[in-house]
């Protein structure tokens, strides 16, 4: 038996069993063994004087002694499944007294025989009736209950086109054997959802293909073993029975074959009606008295699906085009949004005012505001002022009835493949599934994998904020760089900056931009030797995040890192393990997600690993815990209740009714002021669509454009729009009731919320022309201070921005974006829209480069093409003229560095290769980043291998305020040997020579010294860099080595006549600024 098993035992006068376990699924065997071992605790009772046991007592007896035990003579597995299915309804929870023993009878107990049925004789020790006789026919109508309906699922197979045909040949040998084969007219068959095919479908089918064979399994077996069985027997599609009956139907059945469970040898009793996914539910903790309407209402959702795929099969007999026959209802012809239209355009639209509403109607902000309880506090969703009667609520939640969200959602939350187009699930509800309970896809418990990724980020987080992880010198990590972009940019982005107070690890930085201002920027200001990179990319080659990650890579080896220390300053979230192996990251530094991972869904993966780091795992799991509690809300509360089920309607009020076109987000706290932008992905991206699930092209309003900013400041740039604006915006704001900054005895915090609560009722109430006479205002003003009113606002007041309450509300806000999805038909969990742009600039990028002019596209683009070529930036060589006229004149031009600007010419193919792309980046890095002091660039643009540089002299020396001009050639192995630096200008000094040549450690060849006077690492490596040259020039100018002189006669000079040394160097200082020399 599995280890580490953790048994939660409630015992009422039924004993009702929870079992939660850290290997996240159990074995049905398992299940079983725990129910013979109850069998046989009560059937030794039986025969003692011993009180019946407990459920508790048969658990511990397996838990201490694994002992095997059996129930009555009926092998163990046989009882345990119809056992175990009583004890989960609650059939057999009452108990045999003396006098119910005596009378032979137990009325409480009729409920326990009637669900035993034929299985009461054998397995009575089970639950404690075996001094009972089994009862007549005329007590108990077994057989009926048997006969009922049998539910049944279906599902079609993607049969590649050579294999149609092959499903007779390949059933034919086998039918007098295991299998039942039967044909009939497809007129016969079923439709999707029970109703026989119709007249009209069945003259347009063809003479060959009139009939439907199927073939049944004649002995019971399980869903997953009938899906493979008849896959085996190239099926297209089969029919699974709940009573355990296979079905497997050929190519020409349009309607998965016949609805009649024909399995010969297969008895309902034969087959437990408890599956394991079933138990494994109860198990986790969902109330057993739901799991029969669970259970249909999955049956329904694929049977709907089905029906989708139903209608394009006939469709598709039919020879018509897809888009003239839609697979489901449109929004515009659902009865019910026909409905809702009719009532609001009966007079609402026109005449219903939300302050005359709450005039009529004292108690309308408790019937229209929802609360969500938290561990922080509870959560406040005001609806009240909004365009709504309860009549027009009712009807909104009809359309989202009519248009299965209650369905889809359960098939979400299922693990159903409902991001149809990628063949995905969708289960971001997974990442923050705190219960543990098992998540399927395709038969797999996703939990095991979940729960391994976030205990690595704990394991790595601890490490980071400890202090354990150091970089390649030794030092504390200080700072993380997120590099992604999309949904792995925008989520960890939005967080860190909401969860800033609770920082306890490094500072978080991001980049996600290809333009290279973004990384330059964030890398200026850090220190290679305390930064760490993540690398957001799941294949490891989107085109912007690599690109950032290599630039990355290049800055930290510039810096004095070698190749063996990017393993302990980059980790990646990627599965791409060969990828980011090459890229140098160490494969224990990877962190997985999966495809049914969305990018705007996955801040609660790993790619959160920057915000567990920044705020400590424990706050991440706070984040995590906050949107379970919300998933919790939305899938069991009823949808007139349901926060997002309502703020979603709400939408489609005003969307498709009232013809509003953007909906804002206006959060009242600083820390949100990344909100609105999260939320324009993962609102737009989702449902910015115009094609339905079935493929037509819609004719309705899709999803709204989303903005906002953080309040107060907003209030002070376009909120004017919302107010007297011609445009209907509904808006959420959304404030916290408790600030985390109470500065001025919370006197910020004051103004903030009195803003927030009048913002709301300003655009619910108005101001009307007569209020306006009334202080008194010159009538040509007097127009132009009216506020209509009547807009709709939603308040959502947070007892306070904590992890919690955070993940709750962004949980919220996603739950509220699928279900708009739902009722607009269309697909949120694809982007197919950001395809097309991608693929055009891979076209075009090469046309960037050369000056030959482009014609492939319209005339516009290849204008634009054309005006970049011309006028874009080019890199840019210094001149520096020192004309003698005035001191001031040339100080003047000295220090303002004129730089004249050049057109960039082509370089030539000689210089490609390594060096001159180090050149290149060092040249750059120097731009962006010039050290004080020093200007340096290449002579031109056609040889990148002869630099020019001015070297400032350093303060208080006696090469202050001297500008001297010197030249760097590289050589064309650069940087595995060094450059040689000459200086052009007349300079004494002891480690120059008289021709101007520079003679200093760092330009020596790499390797010992002959001579033994330097060391190997004072000389030159591949890790030195132009800027480190001319910062070891500059200290030399400040501290000439007269021990290895250049210059004998400047050395010896400077030890033994200082003074005549600072003359000379003076003079030649002041020549360098057209300065008239000393005399002296």
């Amino acid at each position: 038996m599995r280890s580490r098993i953790m048994l939660i035992v409630m015992t009422t006068e039924a004993a009702i069993v929870q079992v939660r376990s850290d290997v996240v699924s159990m074995d049905r065997a398992i299940v079983l063994l725990m129910i013979g071992c109850y069998c046989s605790a009560l059937s030794l009772a039986s025969t003692t004087t011993t009180p019946a046991p407990t459920l508790t007592t048969a658990i511990n007896a397996v838990i201490d002694h694994q002992k095997e035990f059996h129930c009555s003579d009926k092998p163990t597995s046989k009882c345990g499944a119809r056992v175990l299915k009583c004890l989960f309804m609650k059939a057999c929870n009452c108990t045999m007294t003396p006098a119910d023993l005596v009378k032979q009878s137990c009325e409480c107990c009729k409920e326990c025989i009637e669900c035993l049925g034929s299985y009461l004789t054998e397995c009575c020790a089970c639950v404690g009736l075996c001094s009972l006789s089994p009862p007549s026919s005329d007590d108990v109508d077994v057989e009926a209950e048997e006969m009922e309906e049998v539910d049944y699922e279906i599902e079609h197979f993607d049969v590649v086109k050579d294999a149609l045909g092959l499903f007779e040949k390949t059933f034919a040998p086998m039918v007098d054997k295991r299998w039942q084969m039967y044909t009939f007219p497809v007129t016969d068959e079923p439709g999707p959802l029970g109703s026989r095919l119709d007249t009209e479908v069945a003259r347009s089918l063809s003479a060959a293909a009139s009939n439907c064979t199927v073939v049944y399994l004649d002995e019971c077996t399980s869903r997953k073993n009938c899906a493979s069985k008849c896959k085996v027997l190239m099926a297209s599609s089969f029919r699974w029975f709940v009573n355990g009956c296979c079905e497997c139907a050929g190519e020409h059945c349009l309607a998965g074959g016949s609805a009649k469970a024909r399995c010969n040898h297969c008895r309902p009793e034969d087959f437990p009606q408890i599956d394991e996914e079933e138990a494994a539910e109860v198990m986790a903790g969902i109330d057993p008295s739901q799991l029969r309407e669970l259970r249909r209402e999955r049956i329904v959702h694929k049977q709907r699906l089905f029906e989708i795929d139903f209608k394009e099969r006939v469709s598709a007999r039919r020879h018509l085009p897809r888009s003239s026959s839609p697979s489901t209802m449109t929004l515009t012809a659902d009865a019910a949004f026909q409905k809702l239209v009719a009532h609001v355009e009966a007079g609402e639209k026109t005449q219903l005012q939300i302050k005359d509403e709450f005039a009529k109607d004292p108690a309308r902000f408790d019937k229209f505001s929802r609360t969500l309880p938290t561990p922080s506090g509870p959560m406040l969703f005001d609806f009240s002022k909004h365009r709504i009667t309860q009549t027009t609520l009712d009807l909104l939640i009809d359309v989202a009835r009519s248009r299965g969200v209650e369905q889809m959602r359960t098939a979400m939350f299922a693990g159903d493949k409902i991001n149809f187009t990628e063949d995905r699930a969708v289960l971001h509800i997974a990442l923050r599934n705190r219960a543990n309970t098992p998540i399927l896809v395709e038969g797999k418990d996703v939990m095991p994998d979940v729960n391994r990724v976030l205990a690595h980020m704990k394991e790595f987080c601890g490490a980071i904020i400890s202090g354990q992880w150091t970089g390649y010198t030794g030092k504390k990590i200080t700072d993380v760089v997120n590099i992604g972009i999309g949904g792995s940019d925008l989520g960890p982005l939005m967080v860190t900056e909401a969860l800033r107070h609770y920082q306890i690890g490094p500072n978080v930085h991001f980049v996600s931009n290809v333009d290279g201002t973004h990384i330059a920027e964030v890398t200026r200001r850090l220190s290679a030797e305390t930064t760490l990179f993540i690398v957001a990319s799941k294949t490891f080659t989107t085109q912007e995040t690599i690109t950032n990650a290599e630039t990355a890579k290049e800055w930290f080896l510039s810096k004095g890192a070698s190749a063996a220390d990017v393993a302990k300053h980059f980790v990646a979230l990627s599965t791409n393990v060969p990828k980011a192996t090459e890229f140098g990251i160490d494969p224990a530094n990877m962190f997985e997600f999966w495809d049914w991972v969305g990018g705007r869904y996955s801040l609660w993966s790993a790619i959160g690993l920057s915000i567990a780091v920044h705020v400590g795992y424990d706050n991440f799991e706070k984040l995590l815990a906050g949107a379970h509690l919300a998933d919790r809300h939305f899938a069991e509360t009823p949808l007139e209740k349901n926060i997002p089920v309502l703020m979603a309607m709400l939408g489609v009020l005003y969307g498709n009714v009232y013809g509003a076109e953007t909906h804002a987000l206006l959060p009242y706290d600083q820390y949100l002021h990344r909100f609105a932008a999260y939320f324009q992905q993962g609102d737009m991206e989702s449902n910015g669509k115009f094609i339905t699930r079935s493929g037509a092209r819609v004719n309705y309003a899709t999803g709204p454009i989303v903005w906002g900013e953080p309040g107060t400041n907003g209030q002070h740039a376009f909120y004017q729009l919302i107010h007297q604006g011609t445009r209907l915006i509904p808006a959420d704001f959304i404030a916290p009731a408790k600030t985390l900054n109470p500065i001025r005895n919370g006197l910020h915090h004051e103004i903030l919320l009195a803003n927030f609560l009048a913002q709301t009722e300003a655009l619910m109430t108005g101001k009307t022309i007569d209020a306006v006479r009334k202080e008194n205002v010159p009538e040509k003003i007097a127009p132009h201070k009216v506020f209509e009113g009547n807009r709709p606002t939603t308040s959502i007041v947070l007892p306070l921005v904590d992890p919690l309450t955070l993940g709750a509300l962004l949980a919220l806000y996603e739950h509220k974006i699928f279900v708009q999805g739902v009722c607009w038909d269309v697909n949120s969990y694809d982007q197919w829209g950001v395809e097309l742009g991608k693929q055009l600039a891979k076209v075009i990028q090469p046309e960037l480069a050369g000056p030959a002019p482009v014609t492939t596209h319209d005339a516009s683009t290849n204008g634009l093409i054309a005006f970049i070529k011309a006028h874009r930036a080019m890199l840019s060589s210094r001149s520096f003229t020192c004309e003698v006229v005035h001191f001031t004149i040339c100080l003047a031009l000295v220090s303002y560095q004129t730089i004249t600007p050049q057109h960039r010419a082509p370089i030539p193919t000689s210089m490609a290769g390594y060096a001159l792309k180090r050149l290149m980046t060092e040249y750059k890095e120097l731009t962006l980043r010039p050290p004080e002091g020093v200007l340096a660039s290449p002579v031109d643009e056609d040889n990148f291998f002869e630099w020019e540089c001015l070297i400032t002299g350093p303060e208080e020396t006696c090469f202050g305020n001297g500008v001297f001009p010197a030249r760097i050639s590289f050589p064309q192995d650069y940087p595995l040997s060094p450059p040689k630096m000459r200086f052009t200008c007349d300079l004494f000094h002891p480690n120059i020579y008289a021709d101007g040549r520079v003679c200093i450690s760092i330009l020596h060849a790499p390797g010992d010294d002959p001579t033994g006077y330097e060391s190997s690492s004072e000389r030159w490596s591949p890790v030195q860099s132009v800027e480190k040259i001319l910062l070891s020039v500059v200290s030399m100018l400040a501290e000439p080595n007269d021990e290895s002189a250049a210059n004998v006669s400047a050395a010896k000079m400077w030890r033994e006549d200082r003074a005549q040394f600072e003359r000379i160097a003076d003079n030649l200082v002041r020549r360098t600024l057209c300065l008239p020399m000393r005399e002296d």
